[in-house]
């Protein structure tokens, strides 16, 4: 019983983490276009984070690049 429960706590970790990683990448390219250095700069660090995120409830790294290649090329540089 433990273990479905802990199975599907990670799940549903694992699916919000997705999501969050989805939506501030989606943030990021609209940020991206503004006029506004201070929006694009907290909304790259959101995406960061988030990735960061997706990265910690073990998500792979192929799956991260897969989802979000600007910021791990961004993380690497």
């Amino acid at each position: 019983m433990a273990t479905q429960t802990s199975n599907t706590a990670m799940a549903l970790m694992e699916r919000v983490a997705y999501d969050r990683l989805r939506r501030f990448n989606h943030i990021s390219a609209i940020a991206e276009e503004s006029e506004s250095p201070l929006w694009r700069k907290l909304a790259e660090r959101s995406a960061r984070s988030a990735l960061r995120d997706y990265l910690i409830v073990g998500m792979t790294q192929r799956a991260a690049e897969d989802l979000a290649p600007d910021q791990i090329a961004s993380e690497a540089a």
